[in-house]
């Protein structure tokens, strides 16, 4: 499956989960809803959680 970077957009995040991404990073320290959460349990989907804004968090050197 899809790793996506994604905002603080719930809507979206969960048509991703819907959408069988394997995780799904988000950025900008947003707060995970319930609804997401609950979403990507059902789904097997990782929530990675970002405090640096989507293009800080694409560029940032693996370590």
């Amino acid at each position: 499956g899809d790793v996506v970077i994604v905002g603080d957009r719930s809507d979206i995040q969960i048509s991703l989960i819907n959408s069988g991404c394997s995780a799904i990073i988000i950025t900008g320290d947003s707060p995970v809803s319930y609804e997401v959460e609950s979403a990507a349990a059902k789904a097997g989907t990782l929530i990675i959680s970002s405090p640096h804004d989507t293009f800080i968090t694409a560029h940032s050197p693996a370590t």
